[in-house]
């Protein structure tokens, strides 16, 4: 996948949302918020991919063996992640949700259901960060 077909592919995605002229920054990345859950696009040249990825929430002082043990459940074979992939980023401790579009065709019919489904994965586990939280902190 080119930069640019990205760069139209973003372009139509803007259109479909009413963003005028949604485009790529001079870093190959473009962040945009729904309601409370920010989603970034970032252009990886080397791979000829776009990631997508948010921040979700952070690893937890107690329980961390459970947690963990929760998010690698969860990517296994996808079941709990609807194809996307929970991470860690170990210096933050942060959790972050990928997923990744490398089809050189890929266009906004596909591009569009990736993001709602992403999006919901997003809430779903921002939500059961929280519930951990809670319960852990007891």
């Amino acid at each position: 996948m080119s930069k640019q077909n990205i760069e139209l592919l973003m372009i139509d995605l803007g259109n479909e949302l009413g963003i005028d002229n949604l485009k790529l920054d001079e870093d190959a990345c473009c962040c945009l918020s729904f309601d409370d859950i920010i989603l970034h696009f970032e252009f990886d040249a080397a791979q000829n991919r776009l990631l997508c990825y948010s921040h979700l929430g952070d690893v937890p002082p107690f329980g961390q063996s459970d947690f963990y043990e929760m998010l690698l459940d969860a990517n296994l074979f996808w079941k709990g992640t609807g194809g996307h992939t929970l991470s860690i980023d170990s210096k933050s401790k942060a959790v972050i949700l990928v997923s990744q579009v490398d089809s050189n065709d890929t266009k906004l019919e596909q591009l569009t259901p990736m993001i709602g489904s992403f999006l919901d994965v997003s809430d779903i586990w921002r939500r059961k960060i929280v519930e951990f939280n809670n319960k852990t902190s007891l």
